[in-house]
């Protein structure tokens, strides 16, 4: 299990934005930073409209932690105010 995702819309195989669109059907209001050095594709406003961060590269050390830092931080507070259910247990009965 991972917290957040970092990733570059530049890839081998599929984009940044269809990565996160895939993860964002198996893995909904899980943490993203999208960065790209140029893409006609994806901006700031392309990323909000998916609920992701966007960081234009060359992305300073500085600018990086702070959004990683804020991320997380925001994940385990909805984490804390939103728990995910019990695991069922093997004697409880099938619904």
């Amino acid at each position: 299990m991972f917290a957040l995702v970092l990733t570059d819309q530049t890839m081998p195989g599929l984009t940044g934005v269809e990565l996160v669109q895939f993860l964002q059907e198996i893995r909904p209001g899980l943490p993203v930073i999208l960065t790209t050095g140029f893409s006609p594709y994806v901006d700031a406003a392309t990323a909000a409209s998916m609920n992701i961060e966007f960081l234009q590269k060359p992305v300073q050390p500085g600018i990086l932690i702070q959004t990683v830092a804020r991320l997380l931080n925001a994940a385990a507070v909805n984490a804390d105010r939103n728990p995910p259910p019990p695991p069922p247990t093997a004697d409880a009965p099938d619904r």
